[in-house]
């Protein structure tokens, strides 16, 4: 009897935790996310903002089942796949280096661009993207060594600084020309260019969440741009691409604010507010001539009326003058001439 008792008392005990824990839940905790938010790319001091304080912003203005971007960034990194392409990439990198300090071009630029590529084959843009840039960097040194190819090297910072802007080269391995070639590439940061659909497919493959944000902040001249496009990951369909300003004071909050209106459905915005990569843009364009008024058909110019006319009135003028001039002279008309008029009667 006890334990039977007992028994009842443990389930109804269990029963009222089980509705406290209800209770107390937010709704939609704990649901599987739907959407990435993807590191923000552009300017290093918006850029680190804009990771550290995206996720919450997004949340407390009910974007809801959405990784902000250093959430995004630790998924990825914790994937196995990954986060082993990442190891080898380091790896082939020091490599690089080695062969690089022996002033070996052609092996250091091999394997430069090897550890490069091993690095953006697992995505290292958006999972290390200072990993990718240093390899860009050491294959720039590695492109200065003799023959050296100065525009190659300017290329390849750019492409560093478009990775990570903050980004510099170990002054103690950096020789004068290539420190100059970097002063020169940071006067002129390269624009950060979205991903394209086939990389978020990638992507998707690894991280298989129905959206994916990317996000870029730019301070130039003082103002601060933004860019936002929205992908189908799935299919890496460009679902919003959407443009706008911001303030230093309310960075993150004009920021989740268009990653908000981007994700909406795009049918329910103005046309204004957003124009989709997949269609041309019309703004500004040339209207359509308008069809030509069809060919009225008219008679010849020799049954006008007004032609005779004017034919009949310079005739009797003619007349008239020499008439008038030769009356005048006194004289008598040249031979081979004769005038008569004639005026009825």
């Amino acid at each position: 009897m006890s334990r039977r008792c007992t028994g009842r008392h443990e389930a109804g005990a269990w029963r009222w935790v089980l509705v406290w824990a209800a209770l107390v839940t937010p709704a939609g905790a704990g649901a599987a996310p739907k959407t990435a938010v993807l590191p923000v790319e552009g300017t290093a001091a918006l850029a680190g903002q804009l990771n550290r304080a995206l996720g919450r912003a997004l949340a407390e203005r009910g974007v809801k089942d959405t990784l902000g971007p250093l959430e995004t960034r630790a998924r990825m990194t914790q994937d196995r796949l990954i986060a082993a392409g990442l190891a080898r990439a380091k790896k082939t990198l020091g490599q690089a280096r080695e062969q690089l300090l022996q002033m070996k071009r052609g092996e250091a630029v091999r394997l430069a661009r090897q550890s490069a590529a091993e690095a953006a084959r697992v995505d290292a843009r958006f999972a290390d993207p200072a990993l990718l840039a240093r390899a860009r960097g050491v294959l720039a040194l590695a492109l200065l060594l003799r023959p050296a190819d100065e525009a190659g090297a300017r290329q390849t910072f750019q492409n560093a600084l478009a990775l990570d802007s903050a980004f510099t080269s170990d002054p103690d391995h950096t020789p004068p020309r290539a420190a100059r070639l970097l002063v020169q590439a940071r006067k002129q940061p390269p624009a950060p260019v979205a991903p394209r659909g086939s990389d978020v497919q990638g992507m998707y493959g690894r991280l298989p969440l129905s959206q994916m944000v990317w996000l870029a902040a730019v301070s130039r001249q003082g103002k601060v741009r933004l860019e936002v496009v929205v992908f189908d990951a799935p299919r890496g369909k460009v679902l919003a691409h959407l443009h706008g300003g911001a303030t230093a004071q309310r960075l993150v909050v004009q920021a989740a604010a268009l990653i908000k209106r981007g994700l909406q459905d795009p049918a329910s915005k103005p046309a204004r507010a957003f124009l989709p990569a997949s269609q041309p843009n019309t703004r500004g364009a040339t209207p359509p001539a308008r069809p030509a008024a069809p060919a009225v058909a008219s008679s010849p110019w020799y049954k006008k009326w007004w032609v005779w006319t004017i034919v009949g009135v310079a005739v009797v003028g003619t007349g008239v003058g020499l008439g008038v001039g030769l009356s005048q002279s006194g004289g008598d008309p040249p031979s081979g001439f004769d005038f008569q008029f004639n005026f009825g009667g």
